[in-house]
């Protein structure tokens, strides 16, 4: 099957895939390589987060609320995506966030399954 995805891909020009599954993230940047499927694979917070921090996309609508994030194993543990989730919740005005000030862990249960998508 990756096989015949890596083929509409290409037959198509696609040069560059966004996103918003960690599995399909982690799938597409380490497992289609292996079956020529060289494409940049970007996960959706680190388009965001980048749109960001170039003042290109800014978030105005307050959240007057307390927030705790939860990373997904294939987006932090297995591919170290870590800061941009954070920083896109940090940038929204009025919000608290908990947890935001790891750098480099986050609160994967590393129970694998269905809540560690």
């Amino acid at each position: 099957m990756a096989e015949q995805n890596i083929e509409i891909f290409k037959s198509h020009n696609i040069k560059e895939i966004v996103t918003s599954c960690p599995h399909c993230y982690n799938t597409l940047k380490h497992e289609y390589p292996k079956y020529g499927g060289e494409f940049k694979v970007v996960h959706y917070t680190e388009l965001i987060a980048d749109l960001i921090s170039r003042g290109k996309l800014k978030l105005t609508n307050e959240l007057n609320s307390k927030l705790t994030y939860h990373d997904p194993c294939y987006l932090g543990r297995y591919n170290s995506v870590y800061q941009e989730p954070r920083r896109i919740l940090q940038a929204i005005p009025r919000q608290s966030l908990r947890n935001g000030t790891i750098e480099d862990t986050g609160f994967c249960c590393g129970g694998g399954g269905g809540s560690c998508g």
